[in-house]
């Protein structure tokens, strides 16, 4: 009996051991599969399961193929491996604007001066240590390639770590002291390497005379070089760019270990304050030829690129845990009237075709995640505009809502009439035909939307080709007026949002396209309440205004006057598509959202939410923000 009862125990006690093998087994390894709408999960601090390397693989960008690839970046040798080694004193959230500190302990600015402190525990990656110097020497050095040098009388080193802006008369506001200080890669000449051409910079400076002409016009530091000196600084900024490296040398968490033609694979800058406690030891940028492969089978960590919506859908359903999340990006994209041409020279005419177009088709071919607006062409970013201009002043702008009946009585009023064709012509009885360019290079964004666009003008009683031209051609040729209208950029900025800015990209480079020549002669426009606005000296005083108030006041009239003027049809804002692998990276941003959203995540529906999402994009946070910041780990 003894025995018996013995040996049941044995049975039990194994049979217990095996549920509590198949426990923790199942445990183990649960969440690994590709089952849609989850991910992995891995939220102890013990360290990472599935991504034990700690390293990020970043699908896209350029860098220069050996033995192309080096250490100048404005030798062009570099290209998008900048973004995780290099620093700057200040970086600037695109979207948001929001300046953040990183080369910069602190900073003062008191009257024409602005005095910017510098962290003192910083290194290059080769060891020499980072001063006021070093960054002193990049703005030397690109004396006439940096937007800044065009505002200051000097930049003097005060010490070691201290550095003193001297700002040149009438003094810029201290919104556009921050953003230009905030604007580009500025620790990238480190003087022990470059000291030698920047010290000869200086003493050509010295030679220097005062600029005294138009401050709209005024010359890097306000000096004014003889023709020797002019061809010396040519000189010295070409041997310098001409300066090999065999790799870059920065400051930033990141330093390239190898190159090949596919790939580019960076590890701690071990001199990067904390190196050991950033949660990616390593990146490895890739070459991408099929998006659609490396995506659905979960072999990248990283990616930025917008695909249809069903390509879209099907990636994040193969995959089982790629992430996607649209962002708005800071430009917009349109159709440029050339005013040159009639009817397009006819304000009435531009707003009436505005009227005309049904906006939501041309996006769902074009960008699907994109976002319309009900204006004509502000000068700003769309998603702006409620940032910068005053409820009751949005409110007197007209929208265009695709509403045909009311854009035929907007042409009858002008005198318009439609022939038994169904054709529309003018007073004097002239039909017209339109053409409409779109880059071939651009796709959907192309000639897809140029076709809608084509179409419904087409259906509305003007007759139009849509035609794709060689990328190469189709801006100058737009330029010189060879097309009636043109599928392009509007209402955008590269990088800043602020509207001196955006304002100062559509006032010329927008202008220009449609034909209208600021420099041959003044573009006057009313504002709402019918006050004259030089739009170019209009755009220029935003520089220099420090009051809030009147600052949005002004850019109120000037994007009034801009949509008024309807050079343009916003048809959509652009969204990009940023896509991250929740398989081998955890703390995302909505992770808590992933399966009721199925991966394919809304926009960002606050400025922390948009900030979150941009610091993943290299572009929109240089300097290997996300990874500095340490809240996304490997998994």
């Amino acid at each position: 009996m003894r025995n018996l009862t013995v040996m049941r125990l044995r049975q039990i006690f194994s049979f217990v051991l095996i549920l509590v093998l198949i426990f923790v087994l199942t445990a183990c390894y649960s969440n690994t599969g590709n089952d849609p709408g989850t991910s992995p999960t891995n939220d102890s601090d013990s360290g990472p399961v599935a991504n034990k390397e700690r390293v990020k693989r970043i699908a896209g960008g350029y860098w220069p193929a050996p033995p192309g690839f080096g250490g100048n970046l404005i030798g062009a040798q570099v290209g998008d491996v900048g973004y995780y080694v290099y620093e700057s004193m200040f970086l600037v959230i695109v979207g948001t604007d929001r300046v953040v500190p990183r080369l910069a302990k602190e900073w003062k600015h008191e009257g024409n001066k602005t005095t910017v402190v510098l962290h003192d525990n910083r290194k290059w990656s080769d060891g020499t240590d980072f001063t006021a110097k070093d960054m002193w020497a990049y703005y030397l050095i690109n004396i006439n390639s940096s937007a800044i040098t065009r505002y200051l009388e000097a930049i003097n080193v005060v010490d070691d770590y201290t550095l003193e802006f001297v700002w040149a008369e009438p003094v810029i506001s201290d919104t556009q002291k921050m953003l230009l200080l905030a604007e580009g890669w500025q620790a990238v000449t480190p003087y022990h390497i470059f000291g030698e051409f920047v010290e000869q910079v200086a003493e050509i400076m010295k030679k220097g005379t005062p600029y005294t002409g138009d401050p709209t016009k005024r010359p890097p530091f306000g000096l004014v070089f003889e023709k020797d000196d002019q061809t010396a600084l040519k000189n010295l900024y070409n041997d310098f760019k001409n300066v090999d490296m065999e790799k870059p040398i920065g400051t930033g968490p990141y330093m390239v270990d190898k190159v090949t033609n596919v790939e580019v694979d960076l590890v701690v800058n071990p001199y990067f304050p904390d190196s050991d406690k950033l949660e990616f030891q390593k990146i490895k940028m890739q070459t991408v030829s099929d998006y659609n492969s490396l995506l659905s089978s979960n072999e990248t960590d990283s990616f930025v690129g917008t695909l249809p919506y069903d390509m879209a859908r099907t990636i994040l359903d193969a995959s089982g845990t790629m992430v996607m999340y649209p962002l708005l990006e800071q430009k917009s994209v349109g159709v440029i009237f050339n005013t040159r041409v009639q009817p397009l020279n006819d304000k009435l005419v531009r707003q009436a075709l505005n009227e005309v177009i049904n906006k939501k088709p041309v996006r769902e071919v074009a960008n699907y995640w994109a976002v319309e607006t009900g204006f004509a062409t502000i000068g700003l970013v769309p998603s702006t505009i409620e940032k910068y201009v005053d409820k009751d002043v949005l409110a007197k702008f007209a929208r265009y809502t695709g509403n045909t009946e009311k854009a035929a009585k907007m042409l009858e009023d002008a005198g318009w009439t439609k022939n038994s064709q169904g054709k529309w012509v003018d007073r004097n009885g002239r039909s017209y035909r339109f053409v409409i360019a779109a880059n071939a290079g651009w796709g959907a964004q192309g000639i897809t939307a140029a076709s809608e666009v084509a179409r419904q003008l087409t259906e509305f009683g003007f007759e139009t080709e849509a035609k794709a031209v060689e990328a190469t051609i189709v801006v100058s040729n737009m330029k010189a007026g060879a097309y009636d209208m043109m599928i392009d950029f509007v209402d955008m900025t590269w990088n800043i949002s602020d509207p001196y800015k955006a304002f100062s990209s559509y006032y010329g480079d927008i202008t220009e396209k449609a034909g209208i020549d600021l420099s041959a002669a003044p573009l006057i426009l009313k504002d709402y309440e019918g006050k004259e606005l030089n739009m170019k000296e209009a755009v220029s005083s935003l520089l220099y205004i420090n009051d809030e108030q009147e600052y949005r006041d002004l850019v109120g009239r000037i994007a009034w006057a801009t949509n008024d003027n309807a050079i343009a049809i916003n048809l959509y804002q652009n969204v990009m598509a940023i896509w991250e692998n929740s398989a081998t990276s955890k703390g995302l941003p909505m992770e808590d959202e992933f399966k009721k959203y199925d991966r394919m995540m809304p926009l960002p529906r606050t400025e922390e939410e948009y900030e979150e999402i941009a610091i993943l994009n290299r572009a929109y946070a240089p300097f290997a923000e996300v990874f500095v910041r340490n809240k996304v780990k490997p998994r």
